[in-house]
């Protein structure tokens, strides 16, 4: 079935019935490390409720109290779905509201005593961290089916925290992406902490993007600490480790999430799928194996670098059309093959299999894999809304009944 976005670059051609997101919702636990009660916001991929064995990434926004930020971020993640150019995985988005940013995303001054007023209040970064690594993870991990990799997204304080949680709390998150980051604080402790996580080699696997503007006061106070911060990680020559140190076309400190979301977000996207680029000259490979091949080495590659299963569903279905409609029949139905395979559970599968061997002119594995697809649907009916397993049902059987008449 052709749920997701599919490139055909070469015909400039996309074919879309895009990833929505559902409306946002709120969540609130009594944290037991801030002896209070904490707000979360909440939005799940609007496909969520039809496919009960699939399992997303959680993207935890930092400031979420900015309903602007939230709203902007998650209208970014549904813009990766509908416009762009590459696939990118539907994902939870989980923002996290701050009631107190200088306390909760600074650490303790270890070098000076604070030079601004507001740097007063800071110490509370060790706090946030294990709340969410003891507390805030897992109510996210039990209540919701996540594959468990994290992304953190965090603009200047924010940025801040989420650079100092990788590198001191890395069981936290797999990626993080830091807009804007204050790394003067505290004469720069934050490289301290820098050098011991290299020495621990606790960034293997990790993927961090750090971005910061031009001209505006703020950001030209925080962009020589940034850049130095980089040329530290360069140095380190860390292995494993995914990073990018840029600057933003951007001159506003409060105006730099609306382009390093997008770009931090894409950054980590680009080691995750498999661009239509590089596998269309495999098109013309005549031997059996050598698309499928390559694509399965590719991708185990990505997943021994990022410690998760890859491609995701949705990144196979899209090759497996591209293939489809580049004439290359075969190459598809390798694909679906290989797809089931790694998710058997999955309905939309065997509805794209069993759509691609009907075009093919297969009937009967077109007949077989509908069946499959109806009886799978069957067995999660008690995990399905009533109003989907009727939608399901019905478009599987639609399906079966086409294959009759012919």
């Amino acid at each position: 079935m052709k749920i997701f976005l599919i490139v055909l670059t070469s015909l400039n051609i996309s074919l879309t019935s895009v990833c929505q997101y559902s409306p946002t919702d709120t969540l609130s636990y009594t944290s037991q490390y801030f002896k209070d009660r904490r707000t979360l916001k909440i939005t799940l991929p609007e496909e969520y409720g039809n496919y009960p064995n699939r399992k997303y990434r959680v993207v935890y926004l930092f400031d979420a109290q900015s309903k602007a930020l939230y709203d902007f971020t998650k209208a970014t993640l549904s813009f990766f779905s509908e416009y762009t150019s590459f696939y990118f995985d539907p994902v939870i988005l989980v923002g996290i509201e701050t009631t107190n940013r200088h306390f909760e995303f600074l650490p303790k001054h270890i070098n000076t005593a604070p030079g601004l007023k507001n740097y007063l209040q800071a110490g509370g970064a060790d706090t946030l961290a294990l709340s969410i690594e003891n507390e805030l993870k897992p109510l996210i991990e039990k209540k919701y089916r996540t594959n468990g990799y994290a992304i953190s997204i965090g603009h200047s304080l924010g940025g801040t925290f989420a650079t100092y949680a990788m590198l001191k709390y890395p069981k936290i998150f797999n990626a993080a992406v830091c807009i804007s980051p204050n790394y003067v604080f505290d004469k720069e402790a934050i490289f301290k902490t820098l050098k011991n996580s290299i020495a621990e080699n606790s960034l293997s696997g990790k993927f961090l993007y750090i971005a910061y503007g031009n001209t505006d006061e703020t950001e030209e106070n925080f962009r020589k600490s940034t850049i130095s911060f980089g040329e530290l990680l360069k140095k380190s020559k860390t292995p494993k480790v995914a990073y990018k140190i840029e600057s933003l076309n951007n001159t506003s400190h409060s105006t730099t999430p609306m382009e390093g979301i997008f770009k931090g977000l894409a950054f980590i996207n680009d080691f995750m799928n498999l661009p239509y680029e590089k596998y269309k000259p495999f098109f013309s490979d005549t031997s059996k194996r050598g698309f499928i091949d390559y694509v399965k080495q590719y991708f185990n590659a990505k997943s021994l670098q990022t410690g998760l299963l890859l491609p995701s569903i949705g990144e196979l279905n899209i090759i497996a059309y591209n293939a489809f409609y580049a004439g290359k029949k075969d190459k598809a139905i390798q694909v679906l093959e290989w797809a089931i395979s790694l998710y058997p559970d999955d309905s939309n599968l065997y509805d794209s299999m069993g759509e691609i061997q009907e075009e093919t002119g297969n009937i009967e594995s077109a007949k077989y894999y509908y069946q499959k697809g109806l009886s799978l649907i069957e067995s999660q009916k008690s995990e399905l809304s009533e109003t989907i397993y009727k939608s399901k049902i019905n478009s599987f059987k639609k399906r079966q009944n086409s294959l009759d008449k012919k």
